[in-house]
C-alpha cells in the first residue's frame, strides 16, 4: 500500500483531476479552450498515475 506521509496530497489530486477531467470531457460541445484544459489535466493525470507507480516500485 501507499505510505500516508507522502501520497495522501497526490491521490487527493488525482482523484479531483479524474472527477472534473471524466464528469465533463463527456459532454457534447467542448469549447476549444475548454478542450485544451482538459488534455493537460488529463497528461497531468497520466503523469501523476506513472508518478504513484515508479514510487510503488523503488520504494
Amino acid at each position: 500500500m501507499l505510505p500516508k506521509r507522502n501520497y495522501a496530497e497526490m491521490i487527493i489530486i488525482l482523484l479531483g483531476v479524474t472527477w472534473y477531467c471524466l464528469g465533463s470531457l463527456l459532454a457534447p460541445l467542448i469549447v476549444a479552450q475548454d478542450f485544451w484544459l482538459k488534455a493537460m489535466l488529463l497528461l497531468l493525470l497520466f503523469v501523476m498515475i506513472f508518478d504513484i507507480l515508479i514510487m510503488i516500485y523503488w520504494r
